[in-house]
């Protein structure tokens, strides 16, 4: 009884009516992470988007991250999507020399942003 039991639920997992079991799962206030066609895809049809860009080996990227989904909904409230990418190159093609950066789209165009992080959280790229 209980492998048709599991069965069952890995199989309505699967389905399109599980996706939104599964979504429901999900932390709802978790910043995407997209890959670099992703972002392309955003950068040409959001008119405001805001990227963390982020390396595994910045152990601080992810205090940075959290303070950012602090205010995520409020931001896409005002028409700012947030969105993360952790791939080093396409953070370099968009400027970006040290981690954690957040990059300002707006109408296509980037803007890198300068302001104060503690030290503490920069890697060089």
């Amino acid at each position: 009884m209980r492998r048709v039991v599991a069965i069952a639920w890995l199989l309505l997992l699967l389905t399109p009516l599980g996706q939104g079991i599964r979504k429901t799962i999900e932390p709802t206030n978790a910043i995407e992470d997209v890959d670099a066609r992703r972002l392309e895809e955003l950068i040409d049809t959001e008119e405001f988007l805001a990227v963390l860009f982020y390396t595994k080996e910045c152990k601080d990227c992810h205090k940075i991250l959290q303070e950012l989904e602090k205010i995520d909904d409020d931001a896409e409230n005002f028409g700012v999507q947030f969105v993360k990418n952790g791939e080093k190159f396409l953070a370099k093609k968009y400027g970006v020399s040290e981690f954690p950066a957040l990059v300002y789209f707006r109408n296509k165009h980037p803007a890198i942003y300068d302001g104060e992080y503690s030290s503490h959280f920069k890697t060089d790229v």
